[in-house]
């Protein structure tokens, strides 16, 4: 197993990191670590997705209501939800 050691510069100070490069470890767990990251973002992408199309639907559905009776039911939802001082 070969050690190899960097020195980077932080600020004003210059460290020294030892790490084994042996199969190539500290690459496979970034890689790991990339996928991972990919499929939350599939993931968080798909609840979003799945919202819009719950926000459309909910649009589409008082769009027609207000159609059908003649009134526009997202203003009087919005004047009977507000507070009254």
């Amino acid at each position: 197993m070969k050690l190899v050691e960097k020195r980077y510069i932080t600020g004003l100070k210059i460290r020294s990191t030892s790490f084994s490069r042996a199969n190539g470890n500290r690459e496979k767990s970034e890689s790991m670590k990339n996928v991972e990251l990919l499929k939350k973002i599939e993931e968080l992408e798909r609840v979003i997705g799945k919202q819009q199309v719950e926000i459309l639907y909910k649009e589409e559905i008082i769009r027609l209501g207000s159609e059908i009776i003649g009134k526009d039911l997202e203003k009087s939802t919005i004047r009977s939800n507000r507070k009254i001082d």
